[in-house]
């Protein structure tokens, strides 16, 4: 068979699908998907709930972080730990969706608790043993830490003098 009629067999077959026979309608040929990953598919109301964080972002703010995290939680790496929510929350700085004060006034009401090892520990990123070196993986042991946001800095969306300031103001008792 000649490959210019291949080409027209196949460009036919693609054209003749019916919509109501893909595998889109039969959800158990799909393949499972990851808590993570059905989270960022997930409608950005469900994905991120009203807490005493989110209410320190204007009513107006509030759709644009919910959209952000889920498009940054599909493109975190599969091994890393989720801190979406924080890097949403600089980003949305630097592209001037909010002031610095209303970042620091969200970062302290997430209300980060500090790293086991503490969060000069956080400076000094290893990979985990096991684990390529990838700068986008966040270990398992930083989530719902400081780490959140050491992330965001390690990843240069947060100057040292943000940084610093945020740490500060977050946890003022940290040497």
């Amino acid at each position: 068979m000649k490959p210019e009629v291949l080409l027209v067999v196949l460009a036919v077959a693609a054209c003749d699908r019916d919509p109501e026979k893909t595998p889109r309608s039969y959800p158990r040929m799909m393949p499972e998907k990851s808590a993570r990953a059905a989270a960022a598919s997930a409608p950005p109301s469900a994905s991120l709930p009203v807490t005493a964080w989110t209410k320190t972002l204007s009513e107006g703010m509030r759709p644009t972080h919910a959209q952000l995290t889920a498009s940054l939680r599909k493109g975190l790496p599969d091994e890393s730990s989720d801190y979406a929510e924080a890097l949403a929350l600089v980003m949305m700085h630097g592209r001037g969706d909010i002031d610095f004060d209303a970042l620091k006034k969200a970062v302290v009401a997430r209300a980060l608790r500090r790293h086991r090892l503490g969060d000069a520990h956080l400076m000094q990123k290893p990979p985990p043993p096991g684990q390529t070196s990838d700068p986008a993986i966040m270990p398992d042991d930083w989530a719902n830490t400081w780490g959140e946001m050491a992330m965001a800095y390690l990843l240069g969306e947060l100057t040292e003098a943000q940084y610093e300031a945020l740490h500060a103001a977050a946890h003022p008792s940290c040497s």
